[in-house]
């Protein structure tokens, strides 16, 4: 992949997914604390994603800088379904690298 593609970080918050997420995130987090819990990219195109494999893999590193700021946890304070507990948790997040594995299987862009 040329440097064309390069960029600064495409995802700049920890709250840049989709709500649903967050909420099974909370679910998974009160209802099974001790439980390992992966999740898996899926595309739904039958797209060929092998040349930007290099770049979703320096974005993805790019994720181990991220915290939630003061404003973020302020706003999901805001709903009231999300608990202070769960809020704490993730305002002590930190991405970590060693889990996150990328590669093609076959044609298809894995990340896992």
């Amino acid at each position: 992949m040329g440097d064309t593609y390069r960029s600064g970080p495409i995802i700049t918050s920890l709250l840049d997914t989709d709500w649903y997420k967050l909420t099974m995130m909370q679910g998974v987090h009160h209802q099974y604390p001790n439980a390992s819990v992966s999740w898996e990219f899926r595309c739904r195109n039958a797209e060929d994603l092998a040349p930007y494999v290099s770049e979703i893999r320096r974005q993805i590193d790019l994720l181990a800088e991220l915290s939630l700021t003061r404003e973020e946890s302020d706003y999901l304070a805001s709903f009231s379904y999300m608990s202070p507990d769960f809020i704490r948790f993730l305002e002590l997040y930190r991405f970590r690298l060693e889990y996150v594995e990328v590669g093609m299987l076959g044609d298809e862009l894995r990340i896992v």
